[in-house]
């Protein structure tokens, strides 16, 4: 089976884990091929890479000539399967493409809901998606409850693909403190991650304990310059730290470091979407301190995870430190998390959910070339 798929941005792209281990998995089971665009002086950072895979750059300004590399790519690969991360081009490939492409079956894949606050551009970015149907064989998402931010009007079935760990290569914490003392936060620290309100209330909660607790940051965002002067005036070095951003496989080995991880998710346009920091944490057997959105719910009653929820104000927050440092640990709660990861392991979700689905697309195109 030969799969192209297409991403939004450069490949292995920081923020993107979804789209560059999607087919780094699915290449051990198929003929893989990335089509990236990866734009000039773009100040986004790269951080996963994969030699085993074929990745090519198709970036242009030139919208025709993008096309046509895409076009070029095809008739020499000849895929069976054109799998496309949602984006800018996600309607243009197909509307373009798909008549010179008859024996092709056409992936969309949503990974994130729409991000934008401007209302003009949000209806046009709603409006392409919702054409889009009309061009795609196959609709994923990462997330059953967010299909709605990017499909509010949809006539196609859709296939869930959830977030995914490579619980291979995450080591185990190993957690044997009764009272936990370092806690990380891992992801975005940009101004729509409000984070503001973490730090602040951290600051707090450590203000009014004895026990010397600390809280890293780890990520890159525009909100690091005035995360950095918060910390700055408050004095509160000591206590919080910015650490930067670093490769995905040195966040798997930094996480046993720490006592507990925060799945920090603020309210808004990311309440419903899972967080896979959270999910991380559980495979690295961190206890996971998360927000109370939808999407974390959603894998405490759908799943069976077990994490500690607050709620996303200054004395949520706060209580929730105060909490863990009470009542310490719970052994059993991280055991249980590290049993339910495992269904969220990429090699499940590419063998179990993803190949299933390209081949039922396939041989259903098969029986009706057949008739």
């Amino acid at each position: 089976m030969k799969i192209i798929y297409i991403t939004r941005a450069a490949f292995g792209l920081l923020g993107g884990a979804d789209s560059y281990l999607i087919p780094t998995y699915a290449n051990k089971k198929c003929d893989v091929t990335v089509l990236s665009n990866f734009i000039p002086h773009s100040k986004e950072k790269v951080v996963f890479s994969c030699p085993d895979l074929e990745i090519h750059d198709v970036y242009s300004r030139n919208t025709t000539e993008r096309v046509l590399k895409v076009l070029n790519h095809i008739y020499k690969i000849k895929p069976d399967i054109i799998h496309i991360f949602h984006g800018p081009d996600c309607l243009r490939y197909p509307y373009l493409l798909r008549g010179l492409t008859p024996n092709v079956k056409w992936v969309l894949d949503f990974r994130s809901p729409p991000v934008t606050k401007n209302r003009t551009e949000l209806n046009k970015v709603l409006w392409r998606y919702f054409l889009c149907q009309f061009y795609y064989d196959q609709i994923l998402t990462h997330s059953k409850l967010t299909i709605k931010d990017n499909l509010p009007f949809r006539f196609k079935r859709f296939i869930e693909l959830p977030l995914g760990v490579e619980l291979a290569k995450i080591p185990f914490a190993n957690i044997g403190k009764l009272k936990p003392v370092k806690f990380v936060y891992i992801g975005s620290v940009t101004k729509s991650r409000q984070l503001f309100l973490l730090v602040e209330s951290f600051a707090k909660f450590a203000a009014n304990t004895e026990a010397r607790v600390t809280l890293d940051i780890i990520g890159d965002g525009n909100a690091v310059g005035p995360i950095n002067e918060l910390i700055s005036s408050k004095k509160i070095n000591n206590h919080v730290q910015l650490k930067g951003f670093l490769p995905q496989h040195e966040i798997y080995k930094i996480m046993q470091n720490y006592d507990v991880g925060i799945a920090y998710v603020p309210y808004d346009k990311f309440t419903r979407a899972p967080s896979l920091k959270s999910l991380e944490y559980a495979a690295a057997g961190l206890p996971v301190l998360a927000s109370d959105t939808k999407g974390h719910k959603d894998f405490v009653n759908r799943f069976g995870f077990k994490f500690d929820l607050f709620k996303n104000s200054s004395n949520g927050i706060i209580d929730a430190f105060e909490c863990f440092l009470k009542d310490g640990v719970s052994h059993t709660k991280i055991n249980n998390n590290l049993k339910v990861v495992k269904t969220f392991d990429w090699e499940n979700l590419i063998e179990n959910i993803l190949i299933p689905t390209y081949t039922k697309l396939l041989k259903t195109h098969h029986n009706l070339t057949k008739k």
